[in-house]
């Protein structure tokens, strides 16, 4: 009977140490879900709606953070939802004043709606603080003063950006592209920008932002167009064709490649060049007038008025898309 006994106890723990095993194994399978994590990936990749997805459910499972809040402003302001990027700022910064990040956007969501005082007061209030957005402020600051034809603050701000983190690749992108550009989107008068132009600091600046960030699509495009500026067209031509490597849907740098062969008159290669970037963007109107132009040069009067009729009625509906 005792050995019986003895038996059964045996078999018990074994039991228990078999079920205790079980449930450790368990433990270790399923790993509790990083909804902020996750939420930073799908922000990264652009799924502005998927990370709000992730953020809700990380605030209905633990609480509201201002972390969260701030990156679901962010996606907010990008899917032009700029109330509800507001609402989530206040919040975060009622949570955290020392949030400077939340501040940053701030700025950002005022810049949004046009309110150019308030994002200026949001700005500086994150250049009294000494931390890694300052040189994103200076920055931000710099745009504004852009766009507002002071041209003079513009410059010095991203200067500044790039004395605060010189790793900043955007400051010295912003800051190689006012060193190359002819008029803003303003029109203002060229004169204004005029003096400030200097290919050679803007190759050197665009060059600057590429060696931090190599797959800067945009900034080897910009630096191909002051090379073609400066009449150094192989040199133009390699930035560009490796801008369009880097981002092959970019119907803008097949532009900016065809009007360079049209200029040369080689309008059989800018044909191929307007005609791809028409392939990806079927509704730009600058694609279908380069086109024409080609045409007309060739004297293929009938693909001429095609395409030039389909850049007048684009340009008819961007105008009626405006008075809208």
């Amino acid at each position: 009977m005792n050995s019986i006994v003895c038996f059964r106890c045996k078999a018990s723990v074994g039991v228990w140490i078999l079920l205790l095993s079980f449930s450790f194994f368990q433990a270790g399978c399923i790993k509790k879900t990083n909804h902020y994590q996750n939420a930073q990936k799908e922000f990264l990749d652009n799924d502005y709606i998927g990370a709000i997805i992730e953020l809700n459910t990380l605030i209905e499972s633990q609480g509201t953070t201002d972390s969260a809040l701030v990156l679901r402003s962010k996606c907010y302001l990008k899917i032009l939802k700029p109330a509800k990027a507001f609402k989530d700022l206040k919040l975060a910064i009622d949570l955290n004043k020392d949030n400077t990040e939340a501040k940053l956007e701030l700025g950002k969501y005022y810049v949004s709606i046009e309110d150019t005082v308030n994002a200026r007061k949001a700005f500086d209030n994150v250049l009294l603080t000494k931390n890694k957005f300052v040189s994103e402020a200076w920055i931000e600051k710099g745009k504004i003063n852009y766009f507002n034809d002071k041209f003079d603050s513009s410059i010095s701000d991203f200067t500044n950006a790039i004395a605060v983190d010189s790793s900043n690749y955007l400051a010295w992108y912003y800051r190689a592209i006012m060193r190359s550009t002819f008029y803003n989107k303003n029109e203002a008068a060229p004169q204004l920008l005029l003096k400030y132009l200097d290919f050679n600091q803007a190759i050197s600046d665009y060059g600057r932002a590429i060696s931090i960030k190599p797959d800067f699509a945009d900034a080897w495009y910009r630096m191909g167009l002051v090379y073609l500026n400066k009449f150094d067209g192989p040199n133009g031509i390699k930035a560009i064709d490796y801008a369009i490597i880097l981002e092959p849907k970019n119907s803008y740098y097949y532009l900016g490649r065809a009007d360079y062969f049209y200029r040369l008159k080689n309008y059989k290669r800018a044909i191929i060049e307007y005609s791809k970037a028409i392939e990806i963007t079927q509704n730009d109107p600058n694609s279908y007038e380069g086109r024409a132009s080609c045409y007309k040069a060739l004297r293929s009067i009938e693909l001429f008025k095609e395409d030039f009729k389909k850049a007048f009625l684009l340009r008819k509906d961007i105008k009626k898309y405006k008075e809208m």
